[in-house]
Formats: C-alpha cells, structure tokens, sequence
C-alpha cells in the first residue's frame, strides 16, 4: 500500500489529547491517553521513523477513495501527483516543538536518500556533522515523480539487494524544518549497506550529550 501516514501516525501518538491539534475524523492524540507514561515530563523525545516510502499524511481523506473523481491518479503514484491534499510540513515541525524544547527533541530517519547526499556515518562517540538538508532537496533524484513504467514511484536510490527506495522528500522536508528551529536531526539512507549503525550511533551520543 503507498498511502503511509508516518508523520501523522507519530504526531497523534505523543500529542496529549488536550492540545488544541485535531486529527482525522476531529479524534485526539493518544499522548496521556493510550500512550499515557510515554513522554515523561524530564524525557528526551527521539523520533525515529525507519520507513522504504514517503510520507502520505493526507489532510483530505478523498485521497484514498480508489474511486475518487477528485484525485483519478493511479494510486500508487496519487500521494505524488496531489501535494496539494497532504497536511503541510509545519504541521508536523509546531507540533512535535509543542511537546518538547529544541533541546529536548531529536529527529531521525532511516529512509530513501542517496548516500552520495549525506555525511559520512560517525564514529562511536563522535557527533554527528549536520547534513546538507537544502542541498539534498535541491537534488533531482529527490523529487518525486511517477516511475513510467505504470506503477510506482521513481527511485531514489537502490539497496545492496537491488530494490529501489522512492525519495523520502517529506521526511527531508521535516528534519529541514525542525533543523532551523534548533532540533538536533539524523538522516541515513536505506540504501547503505550500513544504514543503521551510522543513525544510532548518533542518537545514541547525542543523547548521552544531553
């Protein structure tokens, strides 16, 4: 299925059901309901999305309809066609800022990037270089767009195992977005042979830091 809501998913999660954010179907966020003891009030919050597609958080749930007359795209390639029915980026970067300071908040990813685009992973116990979020958006192979052949969208990148791995734009723009605003962010490709050590090295220190 291409319809993966991560940043909703994880937004309604920790979001207290007191905040004034409202989700789909006008329900609450599970942070002291369901998931009540989660986000202790000294916690550092790590968001770590480990994910092979883009994020599809839509804001009209019509997107889904297989048979929308609004949105008649194939649906494998519909979230990329209709930007114009997902929430929007700052949705996400105001409300993960309202749950936790920029010091107290860190944003990871595990997902379609080059890894030409990103820093090299770092050692044990060093800090992580800040990566180059305008300079990966600004890539060709990060804009997403239908693959051509009938289904699908285009790669960004391919695994060791060749599979190819869609651009996980939305995800950039987020760890963009919260990186301007203070937050401590990790991105690393699912396309690395090594595409985990690198990323929980990184939390892992920057973590131990805090």
């Amino acid at each position: 299925c291409s319809f993966e809501q991560q940043l909703e998913a994880s937004l309604k999660a920790v979001t207290p059901a007191g905040s004034h954010l409202r989700l789909f179907g006008d329900t609450l966020g599970h942070g002291d309901g369901l998931n009540a003891g989660f986000l202790r009030e000294d916690s550092l919050l790590v968001i770590l999305h480990v994910t092979d597609e883009d994020d599809c958080s839509a804001a009209d749930p019509e997107l889904y309809n297989p048979a929308s007359s609004v949105y008649p795209s194939s649906l494998d390639s519909r979230c990329v066609q209709h930007p114009e029915a997902l929430h929007p980026i700052n949705r996400y970067v105001s409300g993960l800022l309202s749950l936790r300071s920029a010091d107290d908040l860190i944003y990871a990813f595990v997902s379609g990037v080059p890894e030409d685009l990103l820093p090299e992973p770092p050692s044990p116990g060093v800090r992580p270089e800040a990566p180059d979020w305008s300079g990966i958006l600004a890539d060709s192979r990060m804009t997403p767009r239908p693959s051509g052949m009938g289904m699908g969208v285009a790669a960004a990148c391919t695994t060791p195992s060749g599979r190819g791995i869609p651009p996980a734009r939305r995800l950039v723009e987020l760890g963009q977005g919260l990186s301007q605003r203070g937050v401590r962010t990790m991105p690393s490709s699912m396309c690395s042979p090594d595409a985990y050590t690198g990323v929980i090295e990184g939390v892992l220190t920057t973590a131990h830091e805090r």
